[in-house]
């Protein structure tokens, strides 16, 4: 399912949208975010001065999270399959993380060409694509902030890793620390997503009714 002309469009875009998928990845950013007491937001608007149609999937005010130069973060959640013809094409299954990689780097160039045609805070903020393959792994901006949010969670609990108060929630049978209770949040809801977008497809192609392959944001 896709959010047709929503909040989250580029600029140069005319065809964009949210997928579920992609706005279920943003709260859990968000609330990884906030697990660490960091103030995330979604989907605030006004970053370009013409109109409101390119606003951050999550953003984080400057000097809250310790990283990006203390400037204000602007962080653009995206979701690319590493299997597809097009990534095969660019060698996604020679090397690892190379569709997230491709999908940080047009991530970049889209949003300097919006900045540079739309003014706004482009120059005193911090463009952070965050990208997640459907397979599961995390592209290296968003290893990076998973990272620091893991050591700032144990910096805050006095160097102790583990999660407490997590027992009898859906993800805290097996996730003793931290950092394992968010993997595996992160990747049972790819996991749940990928199962439900093949399913959709299928069913799609009993009716006759498929076009092209399975939508994943």
């Amino acid at each position: 399912m896709n959010l047709r002309k929503g909040l989250h469009w580029l600029s140069a875009c005319r065809h964009g949208g949210v997928s579920l998928r992609s706005a279920g990845l943003e709260r859990l950013v968000k609330d990884i975010l906030r697990a660490v007491s960091v103030p995330a937001r979604l989907q605030v608007t006004g970053l370009f001065q013409e109109g409101q149609q390119r606003p951050a999937d999550v953003f984080v005010p400057a000097g809250a999270l310790g990283l990006y130069q203390s400037r204000d973060a602007i962080m653009d959640v995206t979701l690319t399959n590493p299997t597809s013809g097009a990534a095969i094409s660019n060698g996604s299954h020679r090397s690892s993380l190379s569709a997230a990689l491709k999908a940080e780097s047009n991530k970049r160039s889209h949003f300097r060409a919006a900045a540079q045609r739309s003014g706004g805070v482009w120059s005193h903020s911090a463009f952070v694509p965050l990208a997640f393959e459907t397979t599961g792994a995390m592209g290296p901006s968003m290893q990076e902030l998973f990272l620091h949010l893991v050591k700032v969670w144990t910096e805050i609990n006095d160097d102790c890793p583990s999660a407490p108060g997590l027992l009898g929630t859906d993800f805290a049978w097996s996730s003793m620390t931290f950092r394992d209770l968010w993997l595996q949040k992160f990747s049972f809801f790819l996991a749940k997503t990928s199962a439900v977008a093949v399913e959709d497809a299928a069913s799609a192609a009993r009716r006759g009714t498929l076009r092209g392959a399975p939508h994943y944001g």
